[in-house]
């Protein structure tokens, strides 16, 4: 008894399953917690947990070249405790 070969139909229909299956498992990329945490008060903004975390997102904003609102230096919150980004490059009270 011998098999009978696939039809071309058949073939397809399979490399298409196998395709679809092959997205389903591609891992979502890596973010960091700390990405997902947001100020307790201004809550459009993001908190780092520390000024390094913060520096490094600068560090590589600037290494690719991101155009995000020129993001130009880190600093302390009061209300959350956290570290921000900010545009502006110094305070003024």
């Amino acid at each position: 008894m011998s098999e009978r070969r696939p039809s071309r139909r058949e073939i397809r229909e399979r490399s298409r399953v196998r395709a679809a299956a092959a997205v389903k498992r591609v891992p979502k990329p890596y973010t960091p917690p700390e990405l997902h945490a947001r100020c307790t008060r201004y809550g459009n903004k993001l908190r780092y947990s520390s000024r390094e975390a913060a520096e490094n997102v600068l560090r590589r904003i600037a290494a690719t070249g991101s155009p995000k609102q020129g993001a130009q230096r880190a600093y302390p919150c009061d209300v959350c405790g956290g570290w921000h980004v900010t545009s502006r490059r110094s305070w003024r009270p």
